[in-house]
């Protein structure tokens, strides 16, 4: 990270955790390129440590760990801890002199709304921005339509109401806040994107899959993301026995961490030594692609998944679910979409992803392009850091 002038404008990030995943790796990545853009970072999360956490640590971006210590969501919460986390956001936002707060999530942008609103209360100006990073009305491990669900929808779109200005990762998440009632004069539209050239492996590909126990020449198919039902593991692992009788010998690669790890192994171990590999969340994701044949993902909710950009950057075949935020990546041939019903088409976009070279060929050549056309992360950060100039000139007029 490049320093950046003690009295240049803060920005704060608030976000759940600082554990591996796509919203928690974007607001790493916009910290990290505060400095150089004329701004001071801050991340502040109330679920402490994490691989993000020692990533935000070696750029030397200061992190502020809440450690609020309660349970997922927002379940179990009474209104004394819910003031105490305003409260404690608030404190570090004007620890940091924050001219901007960023929240992330759904939790995020309630949060900071409250927090925004106590500052401004206090006689100090602050900003709220908000990014949405899903198609989700309200926290997607939420039974859609229940009461709960429909008690945080209300808050969210409450929520968005009040922030300064929202920013969608893609159309699909445009369409999800306009559902919601989000004042769309302040929605910015600013997509995900990735860094090319992609960053460099530390091994070679014999030796990745040496560690791994799979032959140079065994097809072999990744997916990474939270270990979660709306992610889709599941289905790849139901599919994957009809995958290896017509692509003999084929392995899926699963990595990441989340609720349902245990449930996901015991899965994994019943289609058989070798057939399914369930590696954690991993530093080493770069190495795992360039070892890997083909990226696949069965996730069922997607604003724009990171990890499929990730895939494409790196020119890896890709398969995904036909879900809205990907089906815009995908949508003009530069992957395999199969529609997001039906077991008998997920197994045939897996054994065609694997087993047809000339695809799979075909799509190699796509995907660097796409990301250079689309998807590049310098505009990510040129575009988000114009939404904070957005409102301190605004400020100053």
């Amino acid at each position: 990270m490049t320093p950046a002038n003690s009295r240049a404008p803060g920005v704060m990030h608030l976000i759940y955790s600082l554990t591996a995943g796509g919203a928690e790796t974007l607001t790493a990545q916009l910290a990290d390129r505060a400095g150089a853009l004329g701004f001071r970072p801050k991340v502040c999360a109330w679920r402490a440590g994490g691989p993000v956490a020692e990533r935000l640590d070696r750029c030397g971006v200061p992190v502020a760990l809440l450690d609020l210590r309660r349970r997922r969501g927002w379940r179990g919460w009474k209104a004394w801890d819910l003031a105490r986390a305003v409260y404690a956001v608030c404190r570090e936002a004007r620890k940091h002199d924050a001219a901007i707060v960023h929240a992330h999530l759904h939790d995020g942008a309630t949060l900071g709304v409250l927090a925004v609103r106590l500052t401004r209360m206090l006689g100090w100006r602050c900003h709220l921005v908000f990014t949405h990073h899903s198609i989700s009305e309200a926290p997607p491990d939420l039974i859609r339509g229940s009461l709960h669900w429909r008690l945080r929808r209300w808050l969210f779109a409450w929520s968005l109401r009040r922030a300064d200005r929202i920013i969608a990762i893609s159309d699909a998440v445009v369409s999800t806040l306009a559902g919601v009632g989000a004042p769309l004069d302040r929605v910015r539209l600013v997509v995900n994107g990735v860094h090319l050239p992609p960053p460099t492996t530390s091994r070679d590909r014999a030796a990745i899959r040496c560690e791994l126990g799979v032959a140079p020449d065994v097809p072999m198919a990744i997916c990474i993301g939270r270990l979660d039902p709306a992610k889709g593991q599941d289905r790849l692992i139901a599919a994957w026995a009809h995958v290896r009788a017509l692509v003999p010998g084929a392995v899926l690669v699963l990595v990441g961490d989340g609720s349902c790890r245990a449930t996901i192994a015991a899965a994994a171990a019943s289609q058989g030594s070798q057939a399914v590999l369930v590696l954690g969340a991993r530093q080493d994701v770069p190495d795992l692609l360039a070892a890997s044949d083909a990226f696949v993902t069965a996730s069922a909710f997607e604003g724009l998944s990171l990890a499929l950009l990730e895939a494409l950057a790196r020119g890896l075949p890709c398969m995904s679910i036909a879900c809205p935020g990907n089906t815009e990546v995908l949508a003009d041939g530069d992957g395999l979409l199969i529609p997001p019903a039906g077991e008998a088409a997920l197994k045939d976009g897996l054994v065609r992803i694997l087993g047809d070279r000339v695809l799979r060929d075909d799509l190699r050549s796509r995907g660097p392009r796409l990301i250079a056309q689309r998807y590049a992360f310098d505009r990510t950060v040129e575009q988000t850091y114009a939404v904070y100039r957005e409102l301190l000139i605004k400020d100053s007029a």
